[in-house]
């Protein structure tokens, strides 16, 4: 959407095709100078020639309003519809002007998504909760209509990325504690198994030397008994 007041020409020409041209009132004359016909003409033309008004029929469809009781702003707030409107030309040239357009989009955020484009600075007038990123070093105002909140964005993350830490420290803590558990049981069975062990080879060696004291005293015997028969 295309106004009367100051822009950056080239800036207007880069995001014209991303969709339907808008040109109110005079703003007629700076989308010719930019290049582009514009698909609707709206305001109350008191800013348009009457010669171009006629030229302009022939390319573009126009919409005249003729009530003088708001800002051509404000009537093409009230004619078009569209996810989001990227309004150039209307900040600049005149303070009083500059304010109006504010004063009508503080009525109209909450119906619309608008953001006026001027030569310097771009202008966004919200209601709800909102979020921008912005290069370092990027100039960022902000002047209150009502009462407003800050969230910083990095100070969230680091919060998040903090909790993530704790959440990760105490899973290790935890896994370190099992694990600790699982040897503690692994060694307390593999000692059971060696007392097993253990315990089987000192019963073989009893038996076996139990078997052994048995041979030494059949042998002593046997001796003897050869020693009578003798």
């Amino acid at each position: 959407m295309v106004g009367n007041g100051a822009y950056d020409t080239a800036m207007l020409a880069k995001f014209a095709h991303l969709g339907r041209v808008v040109a109110v009132d005079g703003g007629y004359y700076g989308c010719r100078l930019a290049g582009i016909t514009p698909d609707l003409l709206i305001g109350d033309m008191d800013s348009v020639d009457p010669v171009d008004l006629i030229d302009a029929r022939k390319k573009t469809q126009v919409h005249p309003i003729s009530e003088q009781d708001t800002t051509d702003l404000e009537k093409a707030l009230r004619h078009v519809r569209a996810p989001a409107i990227l309004r150039f030309g209307f900040l600049g040239k005149r303070f009083d002007h500059s304010l109006a357009a504010l004063s009508v989009l503080a009525r109209f955020t909450k119906m619309q998504r608008v953001m006026l484009v001027g030569s310097e600075d771009i202008l966004h007038v919200t209601s709800g909760r909102f979020r921008m990123r912005l290069d370092a070093g990027r100039r960022l105002s902000v002047w209150p209509l009502e009462k407003i909140e800050f969230e910083n964005k990095r100070k969230e993350e680091a919060e998040l990325n903090t909790k993530l830490k704790e959440q990760a420290l105490k899973e290790e803590i935890k896994l370190d504690k099992q694990r600790t558990k699982d040897i503690k049981l692994f060694l307390k069975k593999e000692q059971a198994l060696l007392r097993i062990e253990q315990a089987e080879k000192q019963k073989q060696f009893l038996k076996q030397l139990k078997l052994e004291k048995q041979i030494d005293k059949f042998r002593v015997r046997e001796v003897k008994e050869l020693e009578k028969l003798e």
